[in-house]
């Protein structure tokens, strides 16, 4: 069993958030709160990825296997026009009344169906309108 210590390696006064490693060292919560931060600065990818997919999981219900598999299925690409991202992930599409995963698209078309009120009959006329005006 560990002993009691009054503060941590570094000097800082023990509080009740000491952490304990295997090897039975322990280190306080100014000590988490540093190893954290130097993790975030050195690590951004993997930071930024971990809270991409934290947010998908909370939002959408959509674990990070699930988003993979309807990437592979849609070849990577957005599932409307098939355009692959160059620089932003694609977006998860789902129903506003459902809240179903319908699946990936790219910027411009989320933002296309969303003008347009995700209203079929909408995009109908708007079908109409182009094939007539070309």
């Amino acid at each position: 069993m560990a002993h009691k210590q009054e503060s941590c390696k570094r000097g800082h006064l023990m509080d009740e958030h000491r952490k304990f490693q295997p090897n039975g060292d322990s280190y306080c919560g100014a000590c988490k709160t540093l190893r954290h931060e130097a993790f975030r600065k050195s690590n951004p990818q993997k930071v930024a990825l971990y809270y991409k997919r934290s947010k998908i999981r909370k939002t959408y219900g959509l674990e990070p296997k699930e988003y993979d598999k309807l990437l592979i299925k849609q070849n990577y690409g957005c599932a409307i026009c098939g355009e692959k991202p160059k620089t932003k992930s694609l977006h998860v599409d789902h129903c506003h009344t459902t809240g179903v995963v319908r699946g990936l698209l790219c910027h411009g078309c989320n933002t296309a169906i969303g003008l347009l009120k995700e209203n079929k009959d909408v995009m109908k006329k708007a079908i109409k309108y182009l094939e007539r005006n070309k």
